[in-house]
């Protein structure tokens, strides 16, 4: 079994698609082989995968993997903070959790936090400060992500944050949130995809990829 993490990163190879179609000619001869190729990137590993023009189309299963449930959070964390001798609540762990949607290494970096500016108790208030020291802490790379954004764009992420999934096109939305034209949002859409700010759920609904940001971005720009 052959692991590669990350691997969309085979993109920005220098001539990427002859890499690719070397890998592929060889590894489908391999015998007693398996090949499990993994990233974070899900946009960049479908057009690796899904794209019919790619030397790794379709090559093999497609697995969508999903977050781990709150209910095996909860025992984990308050085990990790009853060995620095810090009471925490499975209530203020769901909503940890819960403020970054599961996301493991961000539940694990505020989880943290939480931790340094605790004492002897977890409260509400420890929770918020860990919380704003963490967008602290991501401040920069989200700023470099919405570097050279345009106001349509910027206005499509605040629709998105302010509860729109699927009619951005509507003329309510194009004008409450200025958008510009309808042609205008595929465009918008296809650039913040690129920019990996926003992704398309399987039944068509667009999320924000990193769940931190519409925090960070509600706190610096709405």
């Amino acid at each position: 079994m052959v692991c590669i993490d990350e691997f969309q990163q085979i993109g920005e190879f220098a001539d990427s698609i002859t890499i690719q179609k070397k890998m592929r000619g060889i590894w489908q001869l391999q015998k007693h082989v398996s090949y499990c190729l993994f990233g974070s990137k899900k946009h960049l590993l479908l057009n690796l995968f899904q794209n019919k023009r790619m030397p790794f189309y379709q090559f093999g299963d497609t697995i969508f993997l999903s977050t781990i449930p709150t209910a095996d959070w909860i025992p984990f964390i308050k085990s990790k903070f009853a060995e620095k001798h810090i009471s925490i609540s499975d209530l203020l762990i769901e909503q940890l959790c819960n403020i970054v949607c599961n996301h493991s290494s961000y539940v694990q970096q505020l989880a943290w936090n939480v931790m340094l500016n605790a004492e002897k108790e977890v409260t509400e208030e420890t929770l918020d400060e860990a919380l704003n020291d963490m967008l602290n802490q991501n401040s920069a790379m989200f700023y470099q992500q919405t570097e050279g954004l345009s106001g349509y764009q910027i206005n499509f992420i605040k629709a998105l944050i302010g509860g729109v999934e699927k009619d951005f096109t509507s003329q309510k939305v194009l004008s409450e949130y200025n958008l510009g034209t309808k042609s205008n949002i595929a465009r918008i859409v296809t650039l913040l995809t690129n920019k990996e700010l926003i992704e398309k759920t399987t039944n068509g609904k667009i999320v924000f990829s990193d769940p931190l940001f519409p925090l960070w971005f509600k706190r610096e720009f709405c």
